[in-house]
Order: C-alpha cells, then structure tokens, then sequence
C-alpha cells in the first residue's frame, strides 16, 4: 500500500468512528424519550366525563376527551367580520 491509501484507510476509519459514536448517541436519546413517555402513560387515568374536580386526581395525569363549547366571538375590522370559537387550555399544576 502506498502511504496515499494508508493516510485514506485511517482517515476513513476516524470518520466512521465519529458517525458510529454520533448515532450511538442519538439513538440513547430517542430510547431515553421512548421509556419516558412510556412511563407517562401507565400513569395516566383516563375519565369518561368530569362534571367537577376530583381530589382522588390531584398530581395525576389525566386524559379525557369530548366536546368543547365556547361564546361566540364576534370582531368587525374595516367591515370584515370575523367569527371565533375559542378556548385556551392551562395545565393546573
């Protein structure tokens, strides 16, 4: 071998030894992400309707789901008149 193709050998092998390194540690990262949501959901209680809060909920996580209703919101801005439901959601911590 000539010293061309030994400088491209290892030049080579330290590049792919930084992309190995690189993915080991991005896919550490999506596995840590992956148990962490993973956890959340065996903890989460899923409600079929909430009339008013519960104590027993207090500190859990809660998933309900149903429909959203809202006042009507009316803007009138040079004779174009906008019609908006809207709602704003809080985390109540």
């Amino acid at each position: 071998m000539s010293k061309k193709e030994v400088n491209n050998v290892i030049l080579t092998f330290f590049c792919e030894f930084s992309n190995l390194h690189f993915n080991l540690i991005v896919q550490g990262r999506a596995v840590q992400t992956a148990l962490s949501l993973d956890e959340g959901l065996k903890q989460v209680v899923h409600l079929d309707y909430i009339d008013q809060v519960s104590p027993e909920y207090q500190d859990k996580l809660v998933h309900l789901t149903g429909n959203l209703q809202t006042d009507k919101v009316s803007v009138a801005v040079n004779n174009v008149v906008l019609c908006l439901q809207i709602s704003k959601i809080h985390h109540l911590y």
